[in-house]
């Protein structure tokens, strides 16, 4: 837990510490699986693999990472996160190799972002059923950081499941969201 963690002098510093802590489960994770059990699609999941709730967290870290990162972008009162214009690489879905390596990028990505731009503003490009629509809200490093990492634990939520079915335990802590761990240990329960 960052919360925990004597490193973490800034919510900024929590904030890329939790990430990363949940980023490195799923390079503990991956690193268990074969490719057949990584790729297999599962009907619990609608046909989803493991591989390509995996392809999906990396795309949203790859898209906020890259334009946090981008020197054009740094000339930009608000540069534009368009989550939507992921590229859905299918290695990512097959591949857990190809995955492990990715997720380490990221986690080198992360460790990268400078304390100072917790607060720089961006506008991130949100979901809407009309595709033509271009709606856009304004947020901030931080708090996306904050939202890639629920997002994430979310859809580790669901890797689990599929875990479950090939026989891998991806661990207690894994799809759970670390305010649930925090409760769970101030209070002695655990996992229904």
């Amino acid at each position: 837990m960052s919360a925990q963690n004597p490193q973490c002098e800034t919510p900024f510093d929590a904030f890329v510490a939790d990430n990363l802590t949940i980023l490195g489960q799923a390079v503990d994770f991956v690193g268990r699986l074969e490719p057949e059990a990584y790729g297999r699609p599962h009907p619990e999941l609608g046909l989803s693999s493991i591989g390509s709730h995996l392809r999906h967290i990396v795309d949203f870290y790859a898209r906020f990472l890259e334009t946090v990162h981008d020197p054009e972008a740094s000339s930009e009162a608000a540069p534009l996160v368009d989550y939507d214009r992921r590229e859905r690489n299918p290695r990512l879905e097959s591949d857990p190799q190809t995955a492990l390596e990715t997720l380490q990028a990221l986690m080198e990505g992360l460790r990268s972002l400078p304390r100072q731009s917790a607060e720089r503003e961006l506008s991130i490009r949100t979901d809407c059923i009309d595709p033509e629509a271009q709606h856009w809200s304004r947020s901030t490093v931080g708090r996306e950081l904050q939202s890639l990492a629920s997002h994430t634990v979310h859809h580790y939520a669901l890797i689990k499941i599929a875990a479950g079915r090939v026989g891998v335990d991806p661990g207690r802590e894994f799809g759970v969201a670390p305010s649930t761990l925090r409760y769970w240990e101030r209070t002695g329960a655990c996992a229904p």
